[in-house]
């Protein structure tokens, strides 16, 4: 008798306890999804300092971990084009997520994709093929492993080969990342299989395979269409369409029908050329068609994008890809003012990369491995004004302003202290014994 009063206690006391609890967990099931909505809500604005306090706000709160917390805090850095921020979380989610890839294989795969592909672009080739190579390998052992991560990543693999010059490997890449995209998307119609249609078309048209490219092209068109379908974002669509057309009036261009080329580029509404890819397809078209002074318009746009300020391909390198047909377009177009390149430290590096550039001389204040000095010192300000090479440079011309580019070298070379004057490229610009800079001033 004495016994039931303590059990009839006991129970009460358990159910109390888990009522409290069902309570606490509800409380903080609401307060996880209230964070997951603030979030969602603030990255849908692209208000990238709100969102950063949210994710660190969910990550003190423990309803997300480090790797996770980095995850999104590269995809937010990303969305705002600040490329070499959102590298540098792709790779500590990656890192986070390697000691234990089963607790999010998709989260893994996804983040070492992402810091693959940033890599990539700022000129790792090394350093992508090395984490997409472990990434593959884990995909082939483990039947968890997304399909649509490994179809992206035999996608970037395509690209590391190509830039080694692999080219019958990197179809051989392009065509299973294909199949597995086809059997995944079979019921859902996503942007995945125009965007790896038309990954492949622009790959083979660069390699030259004009016939392959178009195919390709055409595919992607079709693969477009499905899409068109169920996509509800009106913004993209519009991408996606000034991207199909732009390529393949640079496609029609190259094949030799400029009449069907212009026609297709003058169809295209500005409101469907996006930055900063579109800026560049249609600046190729334009160089392509002979039109370069409206080519260097859109190139001059390419430098107000983020890869003018935080590309993660900031190197010589890059200046090679994305100021050279800047240069090219302004020569070509007769804008001579605008096409030489004066650099400071570590210039040399640009006048290296660069060779082979027609029509563009470079005059640097040093070679690739040394600064220039600093010079005309301010004792209102505080500060160095400028630099040994920019006073010489704009003395120089000041008493001569048809100076020969050579008189201008030597000029610079004695009067530069600290740092050693280069010439790039004159090979390929004309002649620098006869060129005066009376061309280059108004």
């Amino acid at each position: 008798m004495n016994n039931k009063p303590i059990i009839s206690f006991l129970i009460c006391a358990v159910l109390l306890f888990a009522g409290c609890t069902d309570r606490r967990a509800n409380t903080s099931d609401e307060a996880k999804a209230a964070a997951w909505k603030r979030y969602s809500q603030a990255r849908k604005a692209k208000a990238l300092e709100r969102t950063l306090a949210i994710i660190d706000s969910m990550e003190q709160a423990k309803y997300i971990g480090a790797p996770r917390a980095n995850h999104m805090r590269g995809l937010a850095y990303d969305q705002e084009w600040q490329m070499k921020i959102a590298e540098h979380y792709y790779k500590e989610a990656y890192e986070g997520y390697a000691e234990n890839p089963s607790q999010d294989w998709f989260l893994y795969g996804d983040a070492g994709y992402r810091w693959a592909y940033l890599s990539l672009q700022r000129g790792d080739t090394d350093g992508a093929l090395d984490i997409v190579t472990t990434l593959l390998s884990q995909s082939e052992a483990n039947d968890s492993f997304p399909r649509i991560v490994k179809s992206s990543l035999l996608m970037l693999m395509a690209d590391v080969q190509t830039q080694l010059h692999q080219s019958d490997q990197a179809r051989l890449y392009w065509h299973r990342a294909y199949e597995i995209q086809q059997q995944e998307c079979a019921d859902n119609r996503r942007a995945d299989l125009p965007w790896i249609t038309m990954s492949i078309s622009c790959a083979l048209f660069d390699m030259g395979d004009i016939e392959g490219a178009q195919q390709w092209l055409d595919r992607c068109a079709q693969e477009f269409a499905d899409f068109e379908q169920v996509c509800t974002d009106s913004l993209l669509l519009e991408e996606w369409r000034g991207h199909l057309a732009l390529k393949r009036a640079s496609y029609l261009q190259r094949a030799g029908r400029s009449a069907e080329a212009a026609a297709t580029y003058a169809a295209v509404p500005r409101r469907r050329i996006f930055e900063p890819h579109g800026y560049t397809e249609a600046a190729e078209y334009l160089m392509a068609a002979g039109r370069y002074d409206e080519a260097a318009y859109w190139y001059e746009l390419i430098d107000s994008t983020y890869l003018a300020t935080d590309d993660a391909r900031m190197t010589f390198d890059n200046i090679a890809t994305r100021l050279s047909p800047r240069y090219a377009a302004y020569r070509k177009a007769g804008r001579n003012a605008d096409a030489l390149a004066i650099e400071a430290c570590y210039s040399g590096g640009l006048g290296v990369a660069c060779e082979g550039v027609p029509g563009a001389l470079f005059i640097t204040a040093a070679n690739p491995y040394e600064t220039s000095h600093a010079d005309v010192w301010s004792d209102d300000v505080g500060v160095y004004l400028s630099n040994g090479f920019t006073r010489g440079f704009q003395e120089a011309i000041d008493e001569s302003p048809a100076i020969t580019l050579r008189d201008l070298y030597y000029s610079l070379a004695r009067h530069t202290t600290g740092s050693h004057v280069k010439v790039y490229n004159d090979i390929n610009y004309g002649s620098v014994y006869n060129n005066t800079m009376a061309e280059f001033l108004h």
